[in-house]
C-alpha cells in the first residue's frame, strides 16, 4: 500500500460494514488494526479484532517476487497463488499452503456491443445477437480449459457472479460443451459454412479479435485453446495481448476493441455492495 493513498491518522467513519471485521483507523504507516464488526449479518466473529501489516514498497502486485519473497520468510501470508505457483509451492513448502476452495475471482470474455465501436457493423450485429453468443457459448470447451490450463483448480459457473449459498440460483447450469448444436444455433440465426469457414447472412467470413493483458500465462492459454475451439466451426480468432495500461484505454475509452478476455479480482463477496 502506497503511503500517497494513505491519510495519517483519519477515522474510517461509521456506516454499515459486510465485513466481519472493520477498519478501526487508518494511520501514515504501513498497518491496518481492525476491530471486530458488531453488524455482521451473519455469525458473530470470534476474534476480537487483527492488525495487518501491508508491504509499503509498491501499489501493485508482482507475484513472482512476493513469492520468492514469501520462500526467504520475509512475508508470512499469500492471499492468493495461480495454479502454476501453487502447485510448486506445494511440492517445495507443502507444510506452508492450503487450497482454501474457490475464490471470489472469475476469469470471461466478453463482446463489445457498443454502438459506437469502430469496426465494421456486420461484426457489431454479430455480437448484439444473442443466438451468436449463446453458439459460442456451446462451442467452448471449459472443461478442458480447466483441465489442461489451471490444473482442475477452477469451477464452471453458469452466470458472472460467483455461486453462494446467499444470492446464488442453484437451479442455473453452466453451458454444456457441444459444437454440433452450436452450429444448429448459427444457422438459426443465419450463418452458413462454405468449405472451412463460416459466413454470416451477407457472406462475410466470421472473424474478430479478442485482446487481453500481456504478461498472464493463464489468460494466453485460455486465449489458445480458444482459437482451437472456434476454429472447429469455422470462426478464426486472432489473439492479442496488450500492455495493461494500452487495454483499459481501449476498453474504457476508446473502444478499439473486438472482444476481450478479463477477468475481475478481489471481489466483494456481498453482492448487494455492487
Amino acid at each position: 500500500m502506497g503511503h500517497s493513498a494513505i491519510t495519517p491518522a483519519a477515522p474510517c467513519g461509521p456506516g454499515a460494514r459486510s465485513s466481519d471485521h472493520s477498519c478501526l483507523r487508518i494511520t501514515g504507516a504501513p498497518v491496518c488494526p481492525a476491530e471486530r464488526n458488531p453488524n455482521y449479518w451473519n455469525l458473530l466473529p470470534t476474534a476480537v479484532g487483527s492488525l495487518s501489516r501491508f508491504d509499503p514498497g509498491s501499489t501493485s502486485r508482482q507475484p513472482y517476487i512476493e513469492l520468492l519473497r514469501f520462500r526467504r520468510g520475509e512475508l508470512h501470508l499469500l492471499d492468493k497463488l495461480d495454479p502454476e505457483a501453487f502447485e510448486r509451492l506445494r511440492g517445495d513448502m507443502p507444510e506452508a499452503v492450503l487450497n482454501a476452495g474457490p475464490s471470489l475471482d472469475s476469469e470471461f470474455l466478453w463482446f463489445n456491443q457498443n454502438p459506437n465501436a469502430t469496426f465494421p457493423l456486420h461484426k457489431k450485429r454479430w455480437f448484439q445477437s444473442t443466438l451468436f453468443r449463446r453458439a459460442l457459448s456451446f462451442a467452448i470447451n471449459r472443461s478442458d480449459i480447466i483441465r489442461l490450463v489451471i490444473s482442475a483448480m477452477l469451477m464452471l459457473q453458469p452466470a458472472r457472479f460467483i455461486a453462494n449459498k446467499v444470492w446464488f440460483n442453484a437451479t442455473l447450469r453452466p453451458y454444456r460443451y457441444d459444437p454440433q448444436l452450436a452450429l444448429r444455433v448459427l444457422r438459426e440465426d443465419g450463418f452458413h459454412f462454405d468449405g472451412n469457414i463460416l459466413r454470416d447472412r451477407g457472406g462475410n467470413p466470421v472473424a474478430f479479435t479478442m485482446i487481453t493483458n500481456s504478461g498472464s500465462r493463464t489468460r494466453t492459454r485460455i486465449g489458445t485453446m480458444l482459437q482451437q475451439d472456434l476454429q472447429k466451426i469455422g470462426i478464426q480468432l486472432d489473439f492479442t495481448p496488450l500492455e495493461f495500461q494500452s487495454l483499459i484505454e481501449r476498453i474504457t475509452r476508446t473502444q478499439q476493441y473486438e472482444a476481450c478476455l478479463l477477468g475481475f479480482t478481489n471481489l466483494e463477496v456481498d453482492q448487494t455492495a455492487r
